[in-house]
């Protein structure tokens, strides 16, 4: 059972690292990828949050950023008790990624993601180098993928962020007061 758990985690690990720039954000960490990963696919056996040319991509992103639908409201919960193991570090990454992924979702929820793009290895390159002292050639190979997407930050939406939801009730502050001091030792949810 614990192998089948560490061979999951590295294919999580392999496969986030390999994010492209139509999702231009960097992986989550280990321990934050297995919580949703696991919770998601509890609830939903195609969830994937992670392939962003996946066909359920947007459908999984959801499941986290899509405020107040059925959805989200048991998903957070259940994985807020998961990010219980996860370190401060890998809390803190999560946290700090949070905003620029919910923003990027909002764009892009209602659209249907790229194909997938393929790698193209360019053809070798030779390059010629003469001197008129002595005649020396000097042959070099290069080759590697071509890419022409381009690369940069999301830019949030002019009006800033809407939240329209309830403030918390004593339970959910509770929670996130707690889970908040975890990730940031300053957190406060006072004005």
């Amino acid at each position: 059972m614990r192998l089948s758990a560490v061979a999951i985690a590295a294919s999580l690990v392999a496969v986030a690292n390999a994010q492209s720039a139509y999702f231009p954000h960097p992986p989550e960490a280990a321990c934050v990828a297995a919580c949703t990963d696991r919770i998601g696919k509890a609830m939903f056996p195609e969830y994937n949050d992670i392939d962003e040319y996946g066909p359920h991509f947007i459908e999984s992103l959801s499941y986290s950023y899509e405020i107040g639908s059925p959805n989200t409201l048991k998903f957070v919960p259940e994985v807020g008790k998961c990010f219980v193991a996860c370190t401060g570090a890998e809390l803190g990454k999560y946290g700090m990624q949070y905003s620029a992924k919910k923003a990027w979702y909002d764009l892009n929820k209602n659209s249907t993601p790229p194909p997938r793009p393929s790698v193209t290895i360019a053809p070798p390159t030779p390059t010629i180098t003469t001197t008129t002292a002595t005649t020396t050639t000097t042959t070099t190979t290069t080759s590697g993928p071509i890419s022409t997407i381009p690369t940069g930050p999301v830019t949030p939406p002019s009006g800033g962020f809407v939240y329209n939801f309830e403030p918390n009730g004593p339970c959910v502050s509770t929670c996130t007061n707690r889970f908040g001091k975890k990730m940031f030792p300053n957190y406060s949810e006072d004005p």
